[in-house]
């Protein structure tokens, strides 16, 4: 064969998937029609079965390189930041990494499941011993949906239900479903998936980190005591769930960054491990969340039926909600709203979650106990600056409130139209440095091993006021509801 008929070949596998069984067709008979030498039929098929493998999203390594971009950027060295500053924060670049990761996988699962129309099933012969109906959904694995057999005829008949709470999880290489919720329309009825015996969840390791250049840093950086001394206890509270959330960086040039929001969720994260027995598989962490991770977490106007209610074993789960970042308000009407990493301050209601709808649907979540820690002012202010760009400096009241009922423990970094600061020489903010101090121990006034909330709160109060005034001259006094006399950590 000569070398005209080789480069035609090579041209007609370069147009794609959709012509390789046309090229295996024609390209094998030829092979031993023209009794081509071994080398060179060796060679057509090894070209061809690059071309073939060539054509397959790889979904672990697209993953990984859209994760690489993101924490190339984030570890970038500021302008404004200092060594020791830049030192601190890529003390957690693994962690933090990781976090990269899993938002990325977060957001191509959305863009996967979008893709899926889940009115467009096949329901398969029902399952009397088990009590289970095979479905199939196109792109998805089967799910065995668990229907009383009483019900079983009517339901199979109506066919009237709905899919709600679809996550996914890589297995192979590509999404496979690891959880899935139908809701009966008609009886109001809601079955989990009851579990393929064939399926199992897929625990991938974390990425490598990418190597990233930090320059030599000063020998006289002292460590920051809250980082290095946390108090580990035997406590364990297998039935405690936490959603920790720290949105350091904003896409929207006009709102600037909070220096140390990821750092604060990271350290908050490693006391409910140690300190206060959480499991880390029942804590929630994002970093630098976005619009559609806070509907997702906590529901919507329509419906409080996010991640977090869906999660909770009813009037049994402790409930431990953190967030630091920005808050903002819209100069409309004064209501307040928490701004995330894809927040437009110039379109405040649709790109920013409402702080009163926060409240509203976190109280209508069925747990046992609930504490929420806000590290964030609603002013329209903040330690680096106007959040609210080109307008006038005016702040605003925010008068949203979840009233502290017998089970909710409430403490936010600020009050009213105060500013929330931060303290450089500690790589955290000032509320969430003191509020972890004062869990250490240095909130226990009477050194026995119970830390109530109340002596927390106290401790909290007196330090930031103090601190605040005394470094910028300014009030910053924790606004603090709930029960004192509730015992917050067991030591």
């Amino acid at each position: 064969m000569d070398g005209s008929c080789i480069t035609a070949w090579l041209q007609f596998i370069s147009l794609g998937f959709s012509f390789n069984r046309l090229i295996l067709l024609i390209g094998i008979p030829l092979i031993y029609y023209k009794k081509m030498k071994n080398l060179i039929a060796l060679l057509f098929l090894l070209l061809l079965s690059s071309s073939l493998s060539a054509q397959y999203v790889n979904l672990k390594v697209l993953l990984k390189k859209e994760s690489d971009k993101r924490f190339v950027k984030w570890a970038e060295k500021g302008e404004f930041e200092s060594s020791e500053q830049y030192k601190a924060r890529m003390a957690g670049q693994k962690e933090y990494y990781n976090t990269i990761f899993q938002q990325v996988s977060l957001e191509y699962e959305q863009k996967y499941l979008g893709k899926i129309d889940f009115e467009n099933y096949v329901l398969g012969k029902y399952d009397a011993d088990n009590e289970v109906f095979p479905i199939k959904f196109e792109m998805l694995d089967t799910i065995y949906l668990k229907v009383p057999r009483d019900y079983a005829p009517e339901f199979k008949s109506r066919k009237d239900f709905r899919v709600e709470n679809v996550d996914l999880v890589m297995e192979d290489n590509s999404w496979s479903l690891s959880e899935i919720t139908i809701r009966d329309r008609f009886y109001d009825q809601v079955y989990q998936n009851s579990g393929n015996p064939k399926y199992k969840m897929y625990q991938y390791e974390p990425p490598v980190v990418p190597t990233v250049s930090i320059s030599s840093f000063s020998s006289n950086t002292a460590d920051v005591d809250i980082d290095e001394n946390i108090p580990e206890t035997d406590v364990k509270r297998e039935d405690a769930l936490a959603v920790v959330l720290g949105v350091e960086y904003y896409q929207h040039n006009d709102i600037p960054n909070v220096q140390y929001a990821v750092n604060d969720a990271l350290a908050i994260k490693k006391y409910l491990i140690k300190t206060m027995g959480f499991k880390e598989e029942q804590i929630i962490f994002k970093a630098n969340p976005t619009m559609t991770d806070m509907n997702y977490l906590f529901g919507g106007e329509s419906s409080p039926e996010g991640k977090l209610y869906n999660t909770v074993n009813p009037q049994k789960t402790d409930v431990f909600v953190y967030f630091s970042g920005h808050g903002i308000p819209n100069t409309e009407d004064g209501k307040a709203f928490f701004a995330l990493s894809d927040a437009n301050p110039y379109y405040v209601k649709s790109t920013c979650y409402p702080l009163e709808l926060f409240y509203r649907n976190l109280s209508q979540v069925p747990c046992n106990n609930l504490t929420i820690v806000l590290d964030a002012c609603f002013s329209g202010g903040s330690h680096s600056g106007l959040i609210i760009p080109k307008a006038s400096p005016v702040f605003i009241m925010n008068e949203a409130r979840l009233r502290a009922a017998e089970n909710v423990q409430i403490m936010t970094s600020s009050s009213g139209t105060q500013i929330s600061s931060w303290y450089p020489e500690k790589n955290h903010s000032m509320f969430t440095y003191f509020f972890l101090k004062g869990i250490m121990s240095d909130a226990n006034s009477n050194d026995d091993d119970l830390l109530t909330f109340g002596e927390l709160a106290g401790y909290v109060n007196e330090q930031v006021t103090r601190m605040a005034r005394k470094e910028y001259g300014r009030i910053q006094q924790p606004s603090i509801d709930g029960e004192m006399e509730k015992v917050f950590v067991r030591y």
